[in-house]
């Protein structure tokens, strides 16, 4: 496989700061977060929040986070996901599309949404468990 001529070597960042958590989102080419088992997958909302093309699983919650604004691989095929990750490197037209429908998806994923589906929930459970 052959990398742009912009791209660097990795290295390890250790701890980053949530600023700087959002700049490197903004920045990258593709967040790639093949995960076998995500109770909700928040990395991969941050990321689509920031305007990131993501690669991510095609299990467990994932999908239903991702919807039709991320791409997705087995987790368990390195070259599945090798793939996946040498066509968004080589599509910028790609790479563009995802980032548009990530961030138009994310703004869906709001802290008033999800306590509405909670409260929902905790009614209807004590509806159920009240007598009678």
């Amino acid at each position: 496989m052959r990398c742009a001529p912009s791209v660097t070597a990795p290295r390890l960042l250790g701890t980053v700061s949530d600023g700087e958590l959002a700049g490197l989102y903004q920045r990258c080419a593709v967040f790639c977060y093949p995960s076998l088992a995500e109770g909700f997958g928040l990395p991969v909302l941050e990321a689509m929040s920031a305007g990131a093309a993501v690669l991510t699983s095609n299990r467990s919650s994932l999908p239903e986070v991702g919807g039709d604004a991320v791409a997705y691989a087995d987790p368990t095929d390195a070259a599945a996901i090798a793939r996946e990750l040498d066509r968004l490197l080589r599509d910028p037209a790609a790479r563009a599309d995802l980032s548009a429908r990530a961030r138009e998806r994310a703004a869906r994923f709001t802290w008033a949404a999800s306590a509405e589906v909670v409260l929902g929930a905790l009614s209807a459970i004590a509806d159920r468990s009240r007598p009678g």
